[in-house]
């Protein structure tokens, strides 16, 4: 989802709680596309926040949010070198 805003924020363990919280209870209306971008690029872009999302979930310790976002993604994009890494980063081993 791409939402603008005008403040940096900080991405803590609560912004965190409640993007997923949100997530959760709207994931079915997503994604709406008013944008100029086609439906390719959009999957794209879903993908990268997705994956950035993940990566702070990991951060956070909070391992089961990240995988059921993870399982979410395979939806976009099954084949993807991104779910290799994420795989990479939930069992420990250094990737970036």
């Amino acid at each position: 989802m791409l939402i603008e805003h005008f403040s940096l924020g900080n991405l803590n363990a609560k912004w965190l709680e409640s993007s997923y919280n949100f997530y959760k209870k709207y994931k079915k209306l997503f994604p709406i596309n008013k944008s100029q971008f086609n439906d390719e690029e959009i999957k794209k872009i879903e993908l990268f926040n997705g994956y950035k999302f993940i990566e702070k979930l990991i951060l956070e310790g909070e391992i089961k949010r990240a995988v059921l976002i993870w399982i979410s993604l395979f939806k976009i994009k099954f084949f993807s070198k991104y779910h290799w890494r994420i795989l990479l980063k939930l069992t420990g081993n250094k990737h970036d």
